[in-house]
This record gives C-alpha cells, structure tokens and sequence, in this order.
C-alpha cells in the first residue's frame, strides 16, 4: 500500500537513513585497526588517521604524500590519499540541496561571544567576483585575511591550517576574513599560475579595511597562499604572516615583505618537506623586520599542529596590535 508523506515527514525519513549511513561509516573505520599504516617517521593510530582522511589537500600531494594506508594485499591500491573530506557521502549532497543551503555555509561550530560567520564577496581588480566569509569580535583588535593552499592540489578556505585560524583568531579579539582565489569554489575566474592569485588577495585586503575600518590589517598565508601574500604590498596591510611558506613563488628578495619596514613572521614545520627551517633562515636573513618561528613536529601539511600555529599567529598579532 502506497502512503503519502508529508514533506516534513520526508525530511524525518531522510535524516534516518543518514544516521544509519553514518554509524556504518563509523563501523568501517573500525577496520582500520587491520591495516599497516606507514607515515615516515609518524606512527599512527587507526583514530589519527581517520583525523588525517578529513583534513584537506596542499600543493604537491601526489609528489610527498605525509601518510598513506597500505592494504593487506601488496596488490590493492590505496584506500584513501589527501582527501579534501572524509568520505563525502552521495545522499549528503542531496540533503543539502533539499534544504537549498549554499555550499559555502562554514562548518564552524557557532559561538556567540565572538560573532557569527558572514558570508560576502568582493570584486578584484580586474573584475572577477571572489568569494569570501568574515567573523568580526564584538572587541575587535585586529582583522586577519586568510589565504589558502594550492588550488591545484585541493587548496580552499576550509583547509584544515586555515579552519582553525578562522576558529581561534576571534577567541583572541581578532577579526577573520577567509576567501577563495579565483577558479576555487563559487570564485569567478580560472587559475593564474600565483600572479593573478596576488590580485585576489590585494582585493581581500582592500575588503578586510573596509569590514574592520579603523585596526590594523594583517595577511596571513599558508604554503601557496604564503607565498602568494608575501609577495603583495598594500597600504592597508600592518604585518605579514607567512605558514609554511614554499618561498618559491618570486625570488625571494623580490618579495615585498621582505624588504618593507612592516613586520613579518614566518612560521615554519620543524619537519617541512619543502622549506627546512635551515633553509628558510638562511633565505630571509637579509629580509628587514622579519622573524622566522619553528612549529615543533610538524610538517607541511601541519596535521596535529593547528593549535600552535593559531596560537603563534594570535601572538604576533596581538603584538602588533598593541604596537
């Protein structure tokens, strides 16, 4: 016998099915308790590395891989590689849809005492429309722009490095706006090699004065977007933050952080795969009003190592704030 549903009746149905769904996920994840884990120097548990299968993706990811699940038979493939989230389910996709949600609603736990996450956008200046979300602390000190990893290689605005940014910054008084480059996302555009993306985030400082009028404004990269943001200067900017930062986008001494009286700090890996802690020391040495900050045990991709970069970057910027 056929019974008609009501809508809301169908939404309860939906919902049902997903927590099924989810807790057989849950299950899976079980099994990887049976799977040999290599890591390079890391070892994991089959906990840890479902923590690594829901981070996302940063530049080069197929050349330097930081982990990956090797199957009992030498001749399966890997289950998983640098994925941008864990096991992104089909039915989700159409839940999403049925309650006509945006896909660029941020996963971020609301939080009340420090604002609520905005969405905007704004235009470059060679007329693409980049999308872009903001928190802005009722006590506001600062406002950090957040720019993202490599398109190419899964890079956008809710990179792992960059989610926990925009979570912890407000917690310290500082105002966050996030943004995709061109080509990533709902961005307009296609992607420009690092030199267009260098218009992208001049148009996110330009956007991030005007939300936060009046503090100072701080650029703060990670791996490409680093490189990318270092290699702008801009009237409205007071520091740079450099994460990780390839150092490989210009040459070095044609980067405008380096050779501006602005502080910059450069937060590198203990155990980056592409710029050693040596070898960024030694690069910026003959940079003015620069700092170069170790995260200890971390390497590129930062797994496990948000929380003292973000606690590194509040730091800093509290400091110039105060200055």
């Amino acid at each position: 016998m056929d019974v008609a549903l009501t809508q809301d009746e169908e939404i309860i149905t939906v919902y049902f099915d997903l927590v099924a769904v989810f807790w057989a996920e849950q299950n899976l994840i079980a099994l990887l308790s049976t799977t040999n884990i290599g890591s390079g120097s890391y070892h994991l548990t089959p906990h840890q590395t479902f923590l690594l299968l829901g981070r996302s993706r940063d530049q080069d990811a197929s050349a330097a891989s930081p982990f990956s699940l090797i199957c009992r038979h030498s001749n399966e493939d890997a289950v998983m590689q640098h994925l941008d989230r864990a096991f992104r389910i089909l039915p989700v996709g159409f839940v999403v849809r049925f309650f006509n949600h945006k896909r660029t609603v941020p996963f971020l736990a609301m939080n009340a005492d420090v604002g609520f996450p905005q969405m905007t956008s704004f235009e470059t200046s060679d007329g693409h429309i980049l999308e872009a979300e903001y928190v802005i602390p009722p006590e506001i000190k600062a406002m950090a722009v957040l720019s993202h990893p490599h398109p190419l290689y899964g890079g956008e605005m809710r990179n792992n490095v960059i989610q926990s940014l925009f979570e912890c910054l407000p917690q310290a008084s500082i105002g966050a706006l996030r943004y995709n480059f061109r080509g990533v996302g709902h961005s307009e555009g296609t992607h420009g090699q690092g030199k267009s993306e260098t218009i992208d985030a001049s148009g996110a400082f330009t956007r991030a004065s005007q939300l936060a009028d009046g503090v100072p404004v701080i650029s703060v990269g990670y791996s490409f977007g680093a490189d990318v943001s270092l290699s702008v200067e801009h009237s409205h900017l007071a520091a740079w933050v450099g994460v990780a930062s390839p150092l490989a986008l210009l040459e070095p001494e044609q980067m405008p952080a380096g050779h501006d009286d602005r502080p910059t700090l450069l937060l590198v890996p203990q155990h980056d795969q592409y710029r050693s802690p040596e070898e960024a020391t030694s690069i910026c040495r003959p940079w003015v009003a620069t700092s170069v900050s170790v995260i200890d045990g971390g390497d590129h991709f930062l797994m496990g190592r948000t929380g003292p970069v973000s606690d590194a970057t509040a730091a800093f910027i509290s400091e110039v704030a105060a200055s």
